[in-house]
């Protein structure tokens, strides 16, 4: 990656990429402790996202030679959200549909998803919530790093 001009493409993929496997741990740590049952704490993960995002904008605005736009941010965010569900959504998949078929089974007594759930859906879910977390953090982050306003003239 250019350390001087880096592409909201590459540093989307790059945290997106940190912040799944920081959320596979994450979930492997819960599986150790026996938590990985219980819906609130298996939700935290996307807190990886949050910060990944955040440390994705903050290294291309400190990076970038021509200055921060929403639309940057907004893109890091998106990207970081997409990436890092998505493979998370796959592990999650490949897990529940290949490892342990009997947290699958647990999940299905919940209320949450219902009896018809399947693996599937996990990764539909759980890639949609991180898409969205993802592009609200960069939505939210970038009121703070936005410099557009300072570097245009019309203002």
């Amino acid at each position: 990656m250019n350390a001087t001009n880096p592409s909201v493409e590459k540093t989307g993929f790059r945290y997106g990429v940190y912040a799944a496997i920081a959320m596979m741990i994450y979930f492997l740590i819960l599986k150790l402790f026996g938590l990985d049952k219980n819906d609130t704490v298996r939700f935290l993960a996307m807190i990886f996202i949050v910060v990944a995002a955040t440390m994705g904008i903050y290294y291309f605005s400190k990076h970038k030679t021509k200055g921060m736009f929403y639309l940057n941010g907004l893109g890091i965010g998106f990207l970081v959200g997409l990436v890092g569900s998505v493979l998370y959504g796959i592990f999650l998949f490949l897990y529940s549909y290949f490892i342990d078929q009997n947290f699958m089974a647990d999940l299905r007594l919940m209320d949450f998803f219902g009896s018809n759930l399947s693996p599937l859906m996990i990764f539909g879910a759980n890639s949609l919530l991180g898409i969205m977390v993802g592009t609200f953090t960069g939505y939210i982050t970038m009121m703070y790093f936005d410099r557009s306003r300072t570097e245009a003239k019309d203002f």
